[in-house]
């Protein structure tokens, strides 16, 4: 029998919780998560329910007040620097956000070679043409559309081969063409070394997943599916 594929990334019992002016807001509550090589997670809930947080504590953009995170099985909060930790999260997580965050005035290329210490013209070239912006990697970002800016914004999200990529609400505000774009775009990222965590209230990631996540009130709620 074939061994399921490993284990990549784990958030096991992360509770998260910020100040507000009303008092304490718990966004994240004794959440656990999984995700393997060679999946597309669809982590869904409502406005509020902790998705976002739940990635960020993934992805090593925020510390949980309690339980543990890992990725390639070392744990998040051993990294005992700043810059330690920026560095790990480099080489190991890709981040694509609502907002490309691309500068207006730089062309595709531009864009994605800021994101890079010491650009590999030829390695972005081919990124971007594997996403199907070959034409457009002169035009400046504040001339593609919004499915081509957030194709852009993967193409340097997964430019250093990350083995985690995390997408947070990506299509919103996209099309229905542009969205069938960036998702196609987003699940092709998965393979037998990197998986996917697209994180959305939008049904129309359900074409693209290979497993459903579901939080309710920074809780995951329920899981249903299998890596495919």
């Amino acid at each position: 029998m074939t061994a399921p594929p490993e284990i990549i990334a784990a958030a096991t019992a992360v509770s998260k919780s910020f100040r507000s002016k009303g008092g304490k807001v718990i966004a994240v509550n004794e959440a656990s998560l999984e995700l393997r090589a060679g999946e597309v997670l669809w982590l869904r809930g409502e406005s509020g329910s902790g998705k976002t947080t739940l990635l960020n504590l993934l992805g090593g953009l925020t510390t949980p007040d309690a339980g543990s995170t890992q990725v390639d099985g070392i744990d998040w909060q051993s990294h005992t620097s700043e810059r330690q930790l920026a560095q790990f999260r480099r080489q190991k997580i890709g981040f694509v956000f609502q907002s490309h965050n691309l500068v207006p005035y730089l062309n595709c290329l531009e864009n994605v070679a800021i994101a890079t210490a010491e650009p590999d013209m030829t390695a972005i070239t081919e990124t971007l043409t594997k996403l199907g912006l070959e034409k457009q990697m002169n035009t400046f970002a504040n001339a593609l559309s919004g499915g081509e800016q957030q194709r852009v914004a993967i193409a340097r999200a997964i430019l250093n081969q990350p083995l985690v990529l995390l997408a947070d609400e990506p299509i919103s505000g996209l099309d229905d063409t542009a969205a069938t774009s960036v998702l196609e775009a987003l699940a092709a990222c998965a393979n037998e070394h990197t998986g996917v965590v697209i994180a959305s209230h939008q049904q129309a990631v359900s074409a693209v997943c290979t497993r459903l996540v579901t939080m309710r009130g920074g809780q995951v709620v329920a899981s249903r599916g299998e890596v495919q």
